[in-house]
């Protein structure tokens, strides 16, 4: 399961390897697989069961499509190559789920038929861990969409010997019980984002925390200075989620098969405009708000004039009206010279639209504030595009606009 509430194309989950279900599942298959983790202490909420994957398959395929370097970077942060996406689907790969419950019973009933000493009982139960990690890493077979039948097939080759036969963890030939022993002494066995009862937080907050740092620094080869700047200050402030997302735009951006269109351009958007906000600003909120502006703007986006004047005296001040209606509307003061503040943002904002490049809009917030820089988006974004004047959509309303700055 993951913490992951939103539809975002950039974002990423964090996943049990060993399923948490494992946990709470009420069954029999369930309590043979609680008991023989228990009798080698595996904690599902170790850090070494726990790995970071990408949200959705296509930016993860854009990134395998990219120059090695940036494939590389993902790797070396320690994020699989599977993905998951659990948005309105808290139970994301119930196949895997139940292979996963149902392998350790088979373990559990075989340890029990053979009575097998504690150090077999780990080999095994670390044996289908590096099977399943290797799932993660590798991106084969998905997470997602595969059946239980089929992680049934791909676990039983994985456990054949070099005779051809299954492995007999009781009795393992040295080749496999040094395979098997090296994994279990790199494993990480800290709790993290755990309560103080040791059950799970449920929000993954340390581990994505880590994930962006660690993302971060495995980019530093591969980014801009620019970009590496916008993360940085997303991570010293806290916005991991921005942080992430500004990194994984960034690398999935270099691919030959770039992911492109509004969604994700909306996403990129609020993670390069946090760093310039005030504190408190909410990430999912100005990401929801640009998101429904973007779907709107991005099909015209090459439409907008070259100069605001352009757009002529008329539609200048129905503009100037609405922005300071907004800020009026949000118990702000309307702006004297709104014409003068809107020549000041057109051109930021235009070429944000245009190429994803929003760090001159920063200097607008700095200038005027976040109520009338963003007002400044939505109106600059729905009237300024020469070919889509005759439509006035719903994504300028103040109660949206609300909902992002208070």
């Amino acid at each position: 399961m993951s913490e992951e509430p939103r539809n975002r194309v950039l974002g990423i989950e964090i996943q049990h390897i060993f399923v948490s279900e494992i946990s709470s599942q009420v069954s029999l298959a369930a309590d043979n697989a609680r008991r023989l983790l228990a009798s080698i202490n595996f904690n599902l909420e170790s850090r070494g069961n726990k790995q970071a994957l990408l949200a959705r398959f296509n930016v993860r395929d854009a990134i395998l499509n990219a120059p090695a370097s940036i494939r590389q970077a993902l790797v070396n942060a320690g994020f699989g190559l599977n993905t998951q996406n659990s948005f309105n689907n808290p139970n994301a790969h119930p196949e895997y789920s139940v292979f996963n419950i149902e392998a350790l019973n088979r373990l559990s009933q075989q340890a029990d038929e053979g009575n097998w000493t504690q150090d077999a009982r780990q080999r095994a139960v670390f044996d289908l861990h590096r099977f399943m990690s290797s799932v993660n890493d590798s991106g084969f077979p998905p997470v997602q969409g595969t059946s239980k039948a089929q992680f049934d097939q791909a676990w039983a080759a994985w456990r054949q010997d070099s005779n051809g036969e299954f492995r007999n963890y009781a009795a393992l030939n040295a080749q496999d019980a040094q395979a098997i022993d090296s994994f279990i002494s790199s494993f990480d066995a800290t709790p993290i984002d755990v309560k103080a009862d040791g059950t799970s937080t449920g929000d993954n907050r340390q581990l994505r925390a880590e994930a962006a740092e660690a993302l971060y620094d495995a980019a530093q080869s591969v980014l801009t200075p620019e970009e590496l700047a916008n993360a940085r200050k997303n991570l010293d402030r806290g916005n991991v989620t921005a942080a992430l997302t500004s990194i994984v735009s960034s690398l999935q951006r270099r691919s030959f098969t770039p992911v492109l269109g509004h969604q994700i351009a909306a996403e990129n958007a609020a993670a390069s405009l946090l760093p310039e906000l005030p504190d408190g600003i909410d990430f999912e909120g100005l990401t929801d708000t640009l998101v429904s502006v973007f779907e709107t703007v991005i099909p015209y986006a090459n439409a907008f004039t070259a100069r605001l004047s352009d757009l002529g005296d008329d539609l200048i001040a129905t503009m100037g009206k609405s922005v300071n209606a907004m800020l009026v509307g949000l118990g702000g003061n309307a702006i004297g010279d709104i014409v003068e503040f809107l020549n000041v943002a057109y051109e930021p904002i235009k070429k944000g639209f245009q190429t994803g490049d929003w760090s001159d809009f920063g200097e607008v917030v700095l200038q005027h504030g976040v109520g009338a820089a963003i007002s400044a988006v939505l109106v600059i974004g729905i009237y300024g595009d020469s070919a889509f004047n005759k439509c006035r959509p719903h994504a300028c309303s103040t109660k949206m606009l609300a909902t992002t700055v208070d």
